[in-house]
């Protein structure tokens, strides 16, 4: 078992699209800890920025996106100080699942913060000390 909530093992990083290469990286933290990342977004074109911006793809990437939440037993949003919009979506669905969700960032982006089931970090460091005990 992994972290101090009893699940183990896999996660979905939420956060906004210009923070890929950081939820890249973390990622890779994770990979290392022993874990599996479901988001497979990070790897993919994305919505934004994408060559084909039309409904039927933003449609394939939300669906992706939800089902990733879905088959992870956590969710890490790594919130800024101001963007995103599809993480909060992404955090309310893992919420609504009863899945737990590591928090980092700023608690006042979001009253859901405080929600039973959030974990709240302020840096990307402390999130790792949690998911590797």
């Amino acid at each position: 078992m992994k972290g101090g909530l009893g699940f183990s093992k896999s996660f979905y990083i939420a956060t906004r699209i210009g923070n890929r290469p950081i939820a890249k990286e973390l990622r890779s933290k994770l990979i290392e800890q022993g874990h599996i990342v479901t988001s497979r977004w990070i790897d993919g074109e994305g919505v934004f920025g994408a060559t084909d911006s039309s409904a039927e793809y933003a449609k394939k990437w939300s669906d992706v996106d939800l089902y990733d939440v879905s088959r992870a037993r956590a969710t890490i949003v790594l919130a800024d100080e101001d963007g995103g919009t599809g993480m909060w979506v992404e955090m309310g669905h893992a919420l609504a699942l009863r899945k737990p969700v590591l928090y980092v960032g700023p608690p006042t982006r979001t009253v859901f913060a405080y929600a039973n089931l959030v974990v709240r970090f302020d840096t990307i460091e402390q999130l790792l000390e949690y998911t590797a005990k």
